[in-house]
């Protein structure tokens, strides 16, 4: 049974700049915004979503994790026609079920730029048990950096060719690790050196949602100095289970509620396999959080 509500949403494709910690790279985003607009209903709203496309290729979005009708699925050349170049689809369903979802293309290689957001769908009932909700978006990021991902890929290509398979990467990492080595990983569009910041004070219970936006990296997620209680994975309830650090694969999320303690405290995004790291802070109150690196 549908609540009666209709959540309207426009979201237009283009091209945009973004600021990376003072790096202003040009990309690919929704609504010129990384990661794009949170999009927020609950269990039996009918979502509408109109995507403006602007950019010079054909695009699609993909409504990751939710069981909804194929025409409204957004894979082209499966289910949903793409949209062209200075065309606008509207894609029109009810939200079966509730949890941390995502949405991003399904064409080519433009879920590697800026292209993906959240989708939180909130139960009729839900009890509200926590004082702040985080929503951390975690991504791999290249471009406008150095290398496009269209050149990434055909490195992997090449190098699939010498080796007779895509047994391996660039950077010799097993390909269920991911195979590219990026510059940057993000947390909500940001990097390290500039993090998101969560405020809120020693004792406050926080609803984590986290989603691995990455392309090509599994992490391991962490908030330092805290034990998490997990409650939901890929947006559906488990069993609670407490785990002081969880592996998340490409497009795959997790719940978890946490206690904060007083201080300064890193959320972390551990790329698996590769250097570097993503982070975010939570903060309560005085002190040092560990540093970007």
């Amino acid at each position: 049974m549908g609540t009666g509500s209709t959540q309207a949403v426009d979201l237009r494709a283009a091209a945009t700049d973004v600021d990376l910690a003072g790096t202003v790279v040009a990309t690919w985003a929704y609504s010129g915004a990384v990661p794009g607009p949170l999009i927020r209903a609950r269990v039996g709203d009918r979502l509408r979503v109109t995507v403006d496309n602007a950019l010079p290729e054909p695009t699609s979005v993909h409504w990751h994790g939710l069981a909804i009708d194929n025409a409204m699925d957004g894979v082209p050349g499966l289910t949903t026609p793409e949209i062209a170049p200075g065309e606008a689809f509207t894609y029109d369903f009810l939200l079966p079920h509730a949890g941390t979802h995502w949405f991003h293309p399904h064409h080519g290689l433009q879920l590697d730029r800026g292209l993906y957001g959240a989708l939180i769908i909130d139960e009729v009932n839900d009890p509200g048990d926590y004082d702040h909700e985080w929503v951390l978006v975690i991504d791999d990021w290249t471009d406008g950096l150095d290398r496009t991902p269209e050149e990434h890929l055909a490195d992997l290509r090449a190098e699939a060719a010498r080796s007779g398979g895509m047994g391996m990467g660039s950077g010799m990492h097993q390909v269920s690790a991911g195979d590219v080595d990026y510059l940057l990983y993000l947390v909500n569009g940001r990097p390290s050196d500039d993090p998101d910041v969560l405020q809120a004070r020693p004792g406050d219970r926080v609803r984590l949602r986290v989603i691995n936006a990455a392309a090509d990296t599994v992490v391991d997620v962490a908030l330092t100095g805290h034990t998490m209680t997990l409650t939901h994975t890929d947006g559906y309830r488990v069993q609670p289970a407490e785990a002081s650090s969880v592996r998340l694969g490409m497009g795959e999320r997790f719940d978890a509620l946490v206690t904060l303690s007083d201080g300064a405290f890193a959320f972390v995004a551990s790329p698996v396999g590769k250097p570097g790291l993503a982070r975010a802070l939570a903060r309560t109150g005085d002190g040092t959080p560990p540093p970007p690196d």
